[in-house]
């Protein structure tokens, strides 16, 4: 994913509802990944998410944004996390927030 299509999706979101209409959102997200995932395995569940949707779970799992896993992605994977972050303007203690609720969610 292109940094400027995932700054575009990440402003939307953020005028769309703030911080935790982000986090509502991820955890949606993250429930239809994992439910396609069990159903259809790793290459449709990547295949069905959207760029928003990648943006949302690039929040917390830098890999969503990129469409390779090579070490030079990955890296750049988490640059464009760290730019994704300041841009919504969310702090660490809010990422880890985020995670947690993630994690709760993707135990049922």
């Amino acid at each position: 994913m292109k940094l400027e299509s995932a700054l575009r999706t990440a402003r939307e979101l953020k005028e769309a509802g703030g911080e935790t209409a982000i986090v509502i959102a991820a955890i949606d997200r993250l429930k239809e990944y994992h439910d396609n995932f069990d159903t259809h395995g790793y290459s449709i569940a990547q295949k069905r998410l959207s760029d928003k949707g990648r943006v949302l779970l690039g929040l917390v799992f830098s890999e969503f944004l990129v469409e390779d896993n090579s070490d030079r992605e990955l890296i750049m994977a988490s640059e464009k996390q760290r730019v994704l972050h300041s841009t919504l303007q969310l702090d660490a203690r809010k990422i880890f927030e985020v995670e947690q609720e993630i994690a709760k969610a993707s135990s049922f």
